[in-house]
């Protein structure tokens, strides 16, 4: 099928969301800019302040239309709106075909199956471990520079933020992971590698779960790419944008 992204957010989901077209790639679907010509629209959606929620409501709704009056048979919403407003999407905008958590975008290309089968399609996996999805992943950053999750979700729980509803406790990637990931995708397509995550510390230090032992990023994945990771993972803590 020929798919419209939509990806809403921060660096983060847009990580996610470049896995998803790898995924969906894989499995042989083709990509447009155009609503018109989609023949699917996947929505990576974003709720972290009141008006990320309107935006991406504002955006199923728009995609709808497209659903009811264009070429569009499928139409799919993930990420923090889809975990956080799940019965809300599926029981308010019937449109939507089918609805992945932040935990089961890996099942974006299964959803999409179900659908053409006339199937809607939910998964909610548990908020724990991380996507399979091996290297399957479509960098959208022009070669200019590209994004490396480390970790996901986050354990503070402060009173105006989601995150830990939708994302979940911290999960941090496996070294080896993301060894494998600068090796690959990420450094044979860009210029500088800026690492993200909901929870970093200011030194990037993270707990690797297959190992129990605490590494530093900056240390551990030293690469001639990663010009800016030390003041990066500050301003990230921060919720600043890469400079």
């Amino acid at each position: 099928m020929k798919i419209l992204f939509v990806s809403l957010g921060c660096d983060k989901n847009l990580v996610d969301s470049e896995y998803m077209i790898g995924i969906l790639a894989e499995a042989g679907h083709t990509f447009t800019n155009e609503e018109q010509e989609a023949e699917a629209i996947v929505i990576n959606s974003c709720c972290f302040i009141n008006d990320a929620k309107e935006e991406s409501i504002n955006t199923i709704l728009e995609m709808a239309e497209y659903k009811d009056h264009g070429s569009c048979k499928a139409l799919i919403v993930t990420g923090c709106l889809a975990q956080r407003y799940k019965d809300e999407i599926i029981t308010e905008i019937p449109q939507v075909d089918a609805v992945l958590g932040t935990n089961s975008y890996e099942e974006v290309a299964k959803a999409l199956d179900e659908v053409q089968k006339g199937v809607r399609f939910e998964k909610y996996l548990a908020l724990e471990g991380l996507p399979a999805h091996g290297m399957r992943r479509t960098l959208t950053t022009g070669g200019h520079y590209a994004h490396l999750k480390i970790a996901e979700g986050c354990d503070n729980h402060c009173a105006y933020c989601i995150i830990p509803t939708a994302r979940g406790p911290v999960r941090s990637k496996p070294l080896e992971d993301l060894r494998r990931e600068l090796a690959g995708t990420v450094t044979d397509h860009s210029e500088k590698i800026y690492t993200n995550g909901y929870a970093l510390s200011v030194g990037g230090q993270v707990l690797d779960p297959d190992t129990g032992v605490t590494y530093t990023v900056t240390q551990e994945l030293g690469h001639n790419s990663i010009h800016p990771m030390k003041r990066y993972l500050v301003e990230a803590r921060k919720g600043a944008a890469p400079k």
